[in-house]
């Protein structure tokens, strides 16, 4: 069977601590979702059941862009980032990578650009997804994909206004039409999460960001020590809203590409 889309997984395995492996085995049962992850230094891509069975092992490692190649190399497992799941997605000629929260330009002093961009930039797949996540710059991030000339296209809306929080506000390209749409590799689809669903408390993003800092500055995943704050200080709300809207995300990958 052709594979339309990869989904990634370092959201699933990294950061959704609230939900467990049979919620996301019934979450995605009703689909046609293959995942990729690498095992012992193998690149696996398969379906929903065969993913939770490496989710349920607990691995922490994150292959990024960057470092694909090392994990490819090796003999350790890891999850896969949306930018390593674009390169796949690039490698095997599969049309599009399916994500959540994305990187963007970073709010520190660095300011450092997250690699999805890098792979974006390639435009060679589309990437699907819900937001650039809430505690990049807005500005500095939307300002770059334009300077790249990356359409950046609303499915049912022309804004972006955050990802799990109503935090930032940025007008889009245009909003996503399915009876018009032509694949564009260089297409970046972003659905939002309705902003009623979202957290209201905007002081958890805050700490969480404080947090985040403070397990990286001990070597710690800076995104997934954040999505874990912001999980226990919503009592595993974060995780369910994230899981919805990944869900959805696949969801419409499988209706554009059922057309196309």
């Amino acid at each position: 069977m052709k594979i339309n889309f990869l989904v990634e997984t370092c959201l699933l395995c990294h950061g959704l601590s609230s939900i467990s492996d049979d919620e996301i085995a019934v979450a995605f049962k009703k689909t046609n979702a293959n995942f990729a992850w690498i095992e012992k230094g193998t690149l696996k891509i398969g379906g929903v059941d065969e993913f939770v069975k490496f989710r349920s092992k607990l691995v922490f490692n994150r292959a990024d862009d960057k470092n694909l190649s090392q994990y490819l190399c090796g003999e350790k497992d890891a999850a896969l980032t949306a930018a390593a799941t674009m390169r796949i997605c690039i490698l095997y000629g599969i049309p599009a990578a399916v994500s959540c929260g994305i990187g963007g330009i970073g709010n520190a002093p660095n300011r450092r650009r997250s690699s999805d961009f890098d792979v974006i930039a390639e435009k060679k797949t589309m990437l699907i997804a819900t937001a650039i996540k809430d505690m990049m710059d807005y500005d500095g991030s939307f300002t770059w994909l334009h300077q790249h000339n990356i359409e950046v296209l609303g499915y049912k809306s022309k804004e972006c206004n955050g990802y799990i929080f109503n935090s930032n506000h940025y007008p889009l390209d245009g909003e996503f039409n399915e009876q018009s749409f032509v694949y564009n590799k260089s297409n970046l689809l972003l659905v939002k999460i309705p902003p009623e669903k979202r957290i209201i408390d905007n002081h958890i993003l805050e700490k969480a960001i404080e947090f985040g800092k403070q397990e990286a500055r001990m070597g710690k995943s800076f995104h997934p020590a954040v999505n874990e704050f912001i999980d226990r200080s919503t009592n595993g709300a974060s995780s369910k809203i994230q899981l919805e809207s990944i869900l959805k995300n696949v969801i419409i990958a499988e209706s554009i590409f059922s057309e196309n």
